[in-house]
């Protein structure tokens, strides 16, 4: 649904050098339609930079964005076609009931019809907000805003949605209730979704495709089936006071007198017993990996290894 080419970002640094810094370089990539893709980096990676190209919040210093599929790229039309939320940008009124910004952008974006209200009312009680809509945006807990904030979002009933850290800092029980209505809205309209978060446990739930950045470079894109088999391994970490023999395990980290080994869940009970016989190992850990592991490490590897 969306082909970029070449996409760079560049700014100008205001100092006596008049440096530059490279935001995004030269990054292609395809957004599937119908698809949830999972945009994923560390922080300054640039994901936040690529979302505000892709809606048109910033401009390009080069590169070509194309939108396909029935998709006008003329800016009035475009951007009622699109629905975006940034979660440190409120579009909501704070002194004023929810019901009030829920209103206002129906009418800004026209879809006052009949089969939209009916569609929006459904969305709104999916994402059980119908009991919010009296109250001042002032008083809601930060998950409820959040979730009227994708209500106004999806306001237009878009055919592409960005999401930047939707659920950055919310509670577990709205954070659910969000993924599961993001779900239903890609099954049941066939929304194509780009989401951006540093929670792999989210990505895993949603995302069908997966986009890497790292220093503003796309460093993997595919399906998203390598990452979503993490909780298939651990990290154990192991402490010794003399050497022992680790070699049959994939050593990741060595220091002195401390190691950590990648090991696959099946491996853990045998490798156990052999670290309780070896008299030489003072402790050890067990965890499983996480955002940074799977970044630095390009994945974990084919589900069928």
């Amino acid at each position: 649904m969306i082909t970029v080419e070449k996409l760079t970002k560049v700014y100008k640094i205001s100092n006596r050098n008049k440096g530059m810094f490279i935001a995004i370089d030269q990054v292609d990539f395809h957004i599937e339609e119908g698809k949830i893709t999972g945009l994923i980096g560390l922080n300054g990676a640039g994901k936040s930079t690529i979302i505000k190209m892709l809606t048109g919040i910033l401009t390009p210093t080069d590169g070509k964005i194309i939108y396909k599929n029935n998709i006008d790229q003329n800016r009035k039309s475009f951007l009622k076609q699109i629905g975006v939320m940034l979660s440190q940008k409120s579009c909501l009124f704070y002194d004023v009931p929810v019901k009030y910004s829920i209103d206002f952008y129906k009418k800004l974006y026209g879809t006052e019809n009949r089969k939209n209200e009916e569609l929006i009312n459904t969305f709104i009680k999916k994402l059980n907000v119908d009991p919010l809509l009296e109250q001042p945006v002032r008083k809601l807990s930060f998950g409820q805003r959040i979730k009227c904030e994708l209500i106004v979002a999806i306001i237009n009933i878009p055919k592409i949605l960005f999401l930047d850290e939707p659920t950055i800092g919310v509670d577990i029980k709205s954070k659910k209730e969000i993924e599961k209505f993001l779900r239903y809205l890609n099954e049941e309209y066939g929304t194509t979704i780009i989401y951006t978060s540093h929670d792999l446990n989210s990505i895993e739930e949603l995302c069908h495709n997966l986009l890497i950045l790292d220093h503003g470079r796309v460093t993997y894109q595919g399906d998203s089936k390598s990452f979503k088999n993490r909780k298939e391994y651990k990290i154990v970490e192991i402490e010794y006071k003399d050497e022992f023999d680790f070699r049959q395990y994939k050593i990741i980290h060595q220091d002195e007198m401390y190691v950590e080994f990648l090991v696959s869940k099946k491996e853990i009970p045998e490798m156990i017993h052999y670290l309780l016989q070896e008299t030489n190992v003072v402790d050890f850990n067990l965890k499983t990996p996480d955002l940074d592991f799977v970044l630095e490490h390009g994945g974990l590897g084919d589900e069928n290894d």
